[in-house]
């Protein structure tokens, strides 16, 4: 039997751990061969050398060695050409069947870009989303290259057919984001303190904040003023370095100044990450993960900013401005109103149930790859 060779590339810490289990199942299956790659973030020591966990994961995992060489919007730019370069050489030579990709990060438009003109069909996981920056344009441009359409969301998937795509290539599956936590595949609570080294049950606050670009020249005052408010409770902070994105440097300057009064982190692997989420008081930030996982680990959590404004969410959020006493509002109602809190602790996540690995797997599988599936036209 000729094995079907699927490839990924992994930019971040946050895609990988996503994809993981999705990955391990393609590895897994007899009718595939499947070839990980990383590169971004993966290989930066900047953002904590996550490649220690692909390689942990895939031994045989390849390196692409793109990385981001400064904090600006022209590092993307040159970062995503040297990406397109040598992804094209390397696809040349390997010739994959199939590419997934998900979301909206840079590197995934490099790797839509070169797959397209190459030929080989794209899976696209988490298409159709909506956001307050550029990563939905982005998005949507991978959405316009991919011959098949992974949605989170019913939603998404509407969001998809109104572009002009095809109903046939469009597949609700579920957020793969989910299917560790209902795998309970999460650190206990005490693991979660002891990761931390903080006394059983006391009470910390998460944060994730990542740069907007609509707001770059105010990122790191406006991080200031998250530290100030979160400060006012005195509660343990527990940081997380933000991404690669313009800004994000300084933030980390910021950060480092900081590291008497906080607990700050490049990386936490992902199942200690799900773990930290789960038992903080209150996640804010302004990540994916907030919309998403947060749902099913029933935390509250506080969004900041335009970064994560429009995507879906459960009754676990609260949208705010950067201004002080809005965000001590927040993390106020969030931690101490109990009616608030029972409520969240009883939501239904509107990201799915778990299983999206699954269904993945077997759409990539019973996949007709031919002229239908790779010449796209619009559908009006």
């Amino acid at each position: 039997m000729i094995k079907r060779k699927i490839a990924y590339i992994s930019g971040t810490r946050a895609d990988f751990g996503l994809l993981e289990k999705t990955l391990r199942l393609i590895r897994s299956n007899p009718a595939f061969q499947l070839q990980v790659y990383a590169t971004g973030m993966q290989i930066m020591k900047l953002y904590g050398n996550s490649i220690r966990e692909v390689r942990e994961a895939f031994p045989d995992s390849k390196i692409i060695p793109s990385v981001f060489k400064s904090d600006s919007s022209q590092s993307q730019l040159l970062f995503i050409s040297d990406l397109i370069t040598r992804l094209t050489h390397e696809f040349t030579i390997e010739r994959p069947d199939v590419v997934m990709v998900l979301g909206d990060r840079i590197e995934m438009l490099g790797v839509a870009i070169v797959s397209t003109y190459l030929h080989i069909p794209i899976v696209h996981i988490h298409g159709g989303d909506v956001t307050g920056i550029v990563d939905e344009p982005v998005r949507h441009a991978i959405t316009k290259l991919a011959h098949i359409h992974c949605t989170a969301t019913k939603k998404s998937g509407e969001c998809i057919l109104k572009m002009g795509e095809d109903a046939w290539r469009i597949h609700v599956v579920g957020a793969p984001g989910l299917d560790d936590i209902y795998d309970r595949d999460v650190l206990s609570k005490k693991e979660t303190y002891d990761f931390l080294h903080l006394s059983d049950g006391q009470k910390y606050i998460l944060i994730t904040l990542h740069p907007d670009d609509k707001e770059y020249e105010k990122n790191v005052q406006n991080m200031k003023i998250v530290i100030e408010a979160v400060r006012s409770f005195s509660l343990p902070m527990v940081i997380l370095y933000p991404n690669s994105d313009p800004g994000g440097r300084a933030i980390i300057s910021l950060y480092k100044k900081m590291r008497k009064i906080v607990l700050l982190y490049p990386h936490i692997p992902r199942r200690q990450f799900l773990g930290v989420a789960k038992f903080s008081s209150v996640w804010i930030g302004n990540s994916s993960a907030q919309n998403i996982e947060s749902c099913s680990l029933h935390v509250p959590t506080v969004s900041i900013g335009q970064r994560e404004l429009g995507r879906e969410h459960g009754k676990n959020m609260i949208y705010v401005p950067y201004t002080t006493e809005k965000i001590k509002q927040a993390i106020r109602r969030s931690i101490s109103d109990s009616s608030y809190i029972a409520r969240v602790k009883q939501m239904k996540n509107p990201w799915g149930n778990g299983k999206t690995a699954e269904r993945i797997v077997q759409i990539i599988q019973s996949a007709t790859i031919d002229n239908r599936l790779l010449n796209k036209r619009l559908s009006y």
